[in-house]
């Protein structure tokens, strides 16, 4: 542990001095270099394509959708009114053979991801990977080697010695397998690259054909049509609006009490009697009787009332009106 640790410090702090131009790389040849070079030269173009490419699939597939719901817009537009019109054939032509065309572009589509997306990316995630990441594993061994022989130079002999010759052996052997990964990569796009991309150049070669042989169709089929197209509509009108008298409803209360009054003057002058009877279904009636008593004497008027209120219900002397008991 205590000479993994030693070993990290020792990367650090050469790692430093390089960034601060106090140590160079005496270690790394020209060769081993341009390695290195080429091998991120072709990791950032191969990053860039696969990048690329699945943004050109995107944007075809977006492409082939638009494409459809125009066709569609068109068939819409060409039915109903406009069926039996010249015009409506225009659409119904141009609709149709826009929707044929989203068909082949979404085909085409699928080409170019088995073409040049796919093998672009499984090379990436795979070999241009494992390339690198010995990559970062040499370059570690190189710093370690180069501080081994910046320690044996200050501390001659002794294990500084053994720590330079452990260094040198994982240095070499790393640049070793880095340079197996590059020539590998190399070969692998010599050998598929180029058949991919003749592959991917003659599907869209393929692809725009078709889609020149659509379009000369559509224009050999609007060109027999009128370039003015008379529309005919029949117009409905519609009648005036009238507004109609508001309904009147009579209201019939069920159940509810009826008052009734009875006026009876007595033979002298002044007097006079007043019954009134108040019944409701189902309920006994209740009679109440009013007394007014009216006197003149001389030439001054004098009035005099006398009342008096009797309430008779069901034979009982009560204010309570109960419901009337129903024969058997």
């Amino acid at each position: 542990m205590f000479n993994n640790l030693k070993s990290k410090m020792q990367v650090a702090t050469q790692m430093a001095k390089e960034k601060m131009g106090k140590a160079d790389q005496s270690v790394e040849s020209e060769d081993v270099r341009s390695v290195k070079t080429n091998l991120k030269t072709i990791k950032k173009g191969y990053k860039q394509i696969n990048h690329s490419g699945k943004a050109y699939v995107s944007e075809s597939e977006k492409l082939a959708m638009t494409t459809n719901e125009l066709g569609d817009a068109l068939l819409s537009l060409g039915s109903g009114i406009l069926t039996s019109t010249s015009l409506g054939s225009g659409l119904h032509t141009l609709g149709t053979q826009l929707k044929t065309m989203s068909s082949v572009t979404q085909n085409y589509n699928a080409a170019t991801n088995t073409n040049l997306v796919g093998p672009i990316g499984k090379l990436l995630d795979v070999d241009i990977k494992r390339a690198s990441d010995i990559k970062k594993r040499q370059e570690m061994a190189r710093l370690r080697y180069d501080s081994a022989i910046s320690s044996v130079k200050s501390h001659k002999g002794g294990k500084a010695e053994e720590e330079l010759e452990i260094a040198r052996q994982s240095y070499e052997q790393t640049t070793r397998e880095l340079n197996e990964a590059l020539t590998l990569i190399l070969a692998e796009i010599g050998n598929t690259l180029m058949v991919e991309l003749k592959s991917w150049a003659n599907s869209q070669a393929q692809y725009y054909r078709e889609m020149s042989e659509l379009w000369t169709q559509v224009e050999n089929q609007l060109a027999p049509l009128p370039t003015s197209a008379s529309v005919t509509t029949t117009t409905t009108v519609l009648n005036a609006y009238v507004p109609q008298p508001t309904p009147t409803y009579e209201t019939t209360y069920i159940n509810q009490p009826v008052y009734t009054t009875q006026h009876t003057q007595q033979p002298t002058a002044a007097t006079y009697h007043e019954t009134s009877t108040y019944s409701q279904p189902g309920y006994q009636s209740t009679q109440s009787e009013y007394v007014h008593t009216e006197s003149v004497q001389g030439t001054n008027q004098h009035v005099s009332l006398e009342k008096s209120f009797q309430q008779q219900v069901n034979l009982e002397k009560t204010t309570e009106q109960r419901p009337i008991e129903p024969t058997m």
